[in-house]
């Protein structure tokens, strides 16, 4: 397969689909070498440090390790999995960033509406926001609308889930993760998990691309929120405070 510097997508990221693919594929076993940066260069026609951009991405996405003087090799079937679905390209992070605004803007308005600040928002394939939303634990009593549920209720009826992407302000929790397994969502971008390390890992063994931002504004907002209301956010994770 080759790259196409004509393509929007960068080179790096095409590189980076490339491998993903043939990990997914079983083409690349757990544990195998992946290329040397400076032989995928020239097997690809790209500059070295295009190659080894692509392996950090890789690296970012749970996919492959790197062991010092040695090398990178495909991350174990015991750590994180390759995506479940090899004809979905990796996404890159600074899209990522860019799409967590808009849970990040959910996550502020059910503060301001005197709820849990958790938002949450639902993209299509094709990049198109198809529903958004956040926690109304508080505001309509119900304790089943999550975040992830209000942004994939909002989102309506969907002949297929494959390629879409869940963006959450906060780990998903147990009852979220199932969701997206349920439905096939292809990925889940997570703002933070440093206040609650909620399901994302299990979600990631199972073949869901998981990217964890570690974003200082919803840790702030979540650590505020959680001092200031500690029985409300212990009812909402379902754990006696």
């Amino acid at each position: 397969m080759s790259l196409d510097p004509k393509s929007g997508r960068p080179l790096y990221m095409q590189l980076a689909d490339v491998i993903a693919a043939k990990i997914a594929s079983g083409e690349y076993t757990p544990d195998r070498m992946v290329p040397a940066p400076a032989r995928l260069a020239e097997e690809y026609g790209i500059a070295v440090l295009t190659a080894r951009r692509a392996m950090r991405e890789l690296a970012e996405h749970g996919l492959i390790y790197t062991v010092p003087g040695k090398g990178s090799y495909v991350m174990p079937t015991t750590g994180k999995a390759a995506p479940s679905n090899p004809g979905t390209p990796l996404m890159d992070r600074e899209l990522a960033r860019q799409w967590l605004t808009t849970a990040l803007d959910e996550a502020r308005a059910g503060l301001d509406e005197g709820g849990i600040p958790i938002g949450a928002a639902l993209y299509g394939a094709d990049g198109a926001l198809l529903g958004r939303g956040h926690n109304r634990r508080v505001q309509d009593g119900d304790p089943s609308l999550h975040a992830e549920t209000a942004a994939f209720r909002a989102a309506g009826r969907q002949r297929s889930y494959r390629g879409t992407t869940m963006v959450t302000a906060l780990s998903p929790c147990w009852y979220c993760s199932g969701l997206v397994r349920q439905f096939g969502i292809s990925r889940v971008v997570v703002g933070e998990a440093e206040t609650f390390h909620g399901g994302h890992d299990w979600l990631a063994a199972h073949g869901v691309e998981v990217i964890v931002l570690d974003d200082p504004a919803c840790t702030a907002l979540m650590r505020d929120f959680i001092a200031a209301h500690p029985a409300l956010w212990h009812e909402d994770i379902g754990e006696e405070g």
